[in-house]
């Protein structure tokens, strides 16, 4: 087992606004919308050039559900994302599915004002020795970046 935490980020929205979306991932449906719309487009400039066209297939072949997210992996097939616990305005718990790697990554939610709130992501996942050694500092990155897109979403 690894754990990787991020550090705690500050979130211009409630805390009930941020559970709620998050709670609930029928609401990143959108994000097939927006991977074709051309204001978005300055978000990809991160991602080389040879591989945005994949990384905007993977998102079209996302699929939604009030508990779950799946993505088609070439090679992989099918991967999916289950929400296996809610704590109202707490924490959101995920768990893979169909995932060659298994891990639990969790979302938790403080209040700071009525208008704000903090958050931190937890990832836990199931590595061996050699694995831990190649993809640790890669997943403390993925785990600190996927916080701070979650910071700055609008909720």
């Amino acid at each position: 087992m690894a754990k990787y935490v991020s550090s705690v980020k500050q979130v211009n929205y409630p805390q009930a606004s941020v559970y709620n979306k998050l709670s609930n991932l029928n609401n990143f449906e959108d994000i097939k919308q927006k991977v074709t719309d051309p204001a978005y487009e300055a978000r990809f400039n991160e991602i080389p050039a040879d591989k945005i066209g994949d990384v905007k297939q993977y998102i079209q072949s996302m699929e939604f559900t009030s508990d779950d997210m799946s993505v088609d992996v070439p090679g992989l097939g099918k991967l999916a994302v289950r929400i296996v616990e809610r704590e109202p305005n707490k924490c959101v718990k995920f768990e893979s599915v169909n995932s060659p790697v298994g891990f639990r990554l969790w979302v938790q939610m403080l209040p700071v004002t009525e208008m704000t709130s903090k958050l931190r992501v937890t990832l836990d996942a199931d590595l061996n020795f050699f694995v831990k050694q190649m993809l640790g500092s890669k997943l403390e990155k993925g785990v600190e970046k996927l916080a701070d897109m979650l910071a700055i979403m609008p909720y």
